[in-house]
């Protein structure tokens, strides 16, 4: 914690599943209520059902973060276990020798991948950051994950760019979005 920052922490997917909405709300107003992130766009409520759902068949508890100021939600980090070495090796299929290799795979993977980061404009630039890359940093040595990959970070997200150098990583590949009158 920080001042009157927290970061949640879960166990289960349906401690998430009761704040999933709340995160979805932050996400319309971090994210796709920028003006630089052209290529978002808000979530309706059955978008945001849609997603939840999804989340959490892939969802791996510990590495799900929330940041809380005071008990309001302002921010979110979503961590995952790359599996997509063992999607290749599946070939693209899902039979029983592979949904087998997915779920040894789930807890076994060495690498991590964020994708989904956002805080609340107005708890923008307060350390709130900071929080949840510390807690999942702490998260990710515990699983003794080797590498971390932020993926999907739009080249106009100055914030989050300069994060990653700030904790010393390597900004290697950007996500552009390219738009042209019709």
């Amino acid at each position: 914690a920080r001042g009157r920052f927290r970061v949640m922490r879960f166990s289960s997917k349906a401690e998430i599943r009761r704040v999933a909405a709340k995160i979805g709300e932050v996400y319309n107003a971090a994210l796709a209520s920028d003006p630089n992130h052209r290529d978002a766009y808000p979530m309706s409520d059955a978008e945001i059902a849609r997603a939840t759902a999804d989340l959490m068949s892939v969802a791996d508890p510990p590495l799900i973060k929330v940041l809380a100021h005071d008990e309001e939600i302002c921010g979110f980090v979503f961590g995952f276990p790359d599996l997509s070495a063992i999607l290749q090796r599946n070939d693209g299929r899902l039979g029983p020798l592979a949904v087998a290799r997915l779920l040894l795979g789930f807890r076994r993977a060495k690498e991590l991948i964020i994708n989904g980061a956002g805080i609340l404009p107005r708890f923008q630039r307060l350390g709130g950051n900071a929080l949840l890359y510390a807690a999942l940093e702490e998260t990710a040595r515990a699983r003794a994950f080797r590498s971390v990959d932020l993926v999907q970070i739009a080249e106009n997200t100055a914030l989050m760019l300069r994060d990653i150098q700030t904790l010393g990583g390597q900004v290697w590949k950007v996500h552009r979005v390219y738009s042209r009158p019709v």
